[in-house]
């Protein structure tokens, strides 16, 4: 289709491409924020261009999380090379959950004496979920012994509860199939 030149005076193959490098620019931008109980520390997702994908015609991005703090300091917490996604600080301020490959993970963390926050020694331990479910948009209870999560299965979504306290994850609401 033709777009009105009154409305948009770029050109639409140079809109185009400016619209795809937007896609990509903003793949790089900080995203994910989550604060954390202490209101000095804070948890989010940046992204850099794969090295596996410089030569490839599709780039993709590495997603990972890094903690930041009120006083500019950064550090990574993630390396891995695929995106992690939707992180949440527990309220307790001990762990952060957020999506690995469809999956939830819970990152123990550990808070030094001068404010600093370290990952525990411990990997990240994943929620057990049913085979091909992909899990998506965790969030914690006040009191930090469960999360709650949408989950993608059987062709439909549902909502779960895990408890960490008894180790038993419940489905909480089926969906109606909605079309």
């Amino acid at each position: 289709g033709q777009i009105a030149p009154e409305l948009f005076p770029i050109p639409p193959d140079a809109l185009t491409a400016a619209e795809v490098r937007l896609g990509l620019d903003l793949m790089r931008a900080p995203s994910g924020f989550s604060w954390a109980p202490d209101s000095e520390h804070y948890v989010f997702i940046n992204g850099k261009l794969s090295p596996t994908s410089l030569s490839q015609k599709v780039k993709r991005y590495d997603l990972d999380l890094y903690i930041g703090n009120l006083k500019d300091e950064i550090t990574q917490l993630t390396f891995d090379p695929v995106a992690e996604l939707c992180p949440r600080w527990s309220p307790d301020g001990q762990s952060i959950a957020y999506i690995l490959s469809g999956k939830i993970r819970i990152q123990k963390l550990l808070m030094e004496s001068n404010g600093a926050i370290e990952k525990s020694k411990d990997s990240p331990s994943s929620i057990p979920v049913e085979g091909d479910t992909i899990a998506m948009f965790p969030e914690w209870a006040p009191n930090s012994n469960q999360i709650a999560f949408s989950a993608y299965q059987n062709n439909d979504f549902d909502i779960f509860i895990y408890d960490f306290v008894s180790d038993n994850l419940t489905r909480l609401a089926q969906t109606p199939n909605i079309r």
